[in-house]
């Protein structure tokens, strides 16, 4: 499991009594999608480099054409 841990300081009248407000996440699902995204670029770059084809993506919300080679 993964998580992301973030600690603040809460103010308050105890000087000697500190306080903190701790919240944790589950960050499992964005690790496992950011490590299924790295693995389909890097397979997409292998095939790029091992063809002499024109490769090409089109961003269609954008309008915008990506080429390679």
């Amino acid at each position: 499991v993964w998580i992301q841990m973030s600690i603040v300081p809460i103010e308050h009248n105890e000087p000697d009594n500190p306080r903190h407000l701790c919240m944790i996440e589950d960050i499992t699902q964005l690790k496992e999608n950011i490590s299924a995204i790295e693995l389909s670029n890097e397979r997409f770059n292998l095939v790029a480099k091992a063809t002499n084809d024109a490769i090409w993506d089109w961003d269609i919300i954008n309008n915008k054409v990506y080429l390679g080679k």
